[in-house]
């Protein structure tokens, strides 16, 4: 049985925009979940797990919550579950008005054969 691994995108306090996150090795993603931090989010506030072409890999997450909390990602689209370490990660963040957007986003899963 593999070991699972956990990858941490922090994504900053800024207009909307992306960052991304170079990987050595392939990812298949099991669970997806955004921390706020900072401060509370706003109205349109959202991340998405993505590979660094843009593909969406979960959906997008609001982070319209408190500081501290936990949101998970309601879907994962099965074929896109499979990261390789070329596509690596990115976190696509909409700032949907004035309000703090910085957040982890917390990508946990099993490593693959495939880099």
């Amino acid at each position: 049985m593999s070991k699972s691994v956990t990858y941490v995108v922090n994504v900053p306090n800024a207009a909307t925009g992306t960052t991304d996150l170079n990987i050595l090795h392939g990812i298949q993603v099991r669970n997806v979940h955004a921390i706020k931090t900072g401060a509370a989010g706003g109205a349109g506030d959202t991340v998405q797990l993505q590979t660094q072409a843009g593909t969406p890999v979960s959906n997008a997450i609001s982070i319209n919550v408190a500081d501290g909390t936990i949101v998970n990602a309601t879907t994962l689209d099965d074929g896109q579950m499979n990261i390789t370490a070329a596509e690596g990660i990115r976190a696509a963040m909409v700032n949907g008005g004035a309000a703090n957007t910085a957040c982890a986003l917390v990508i946990t899963g099993f490593p693959t054969i495939t880099p």
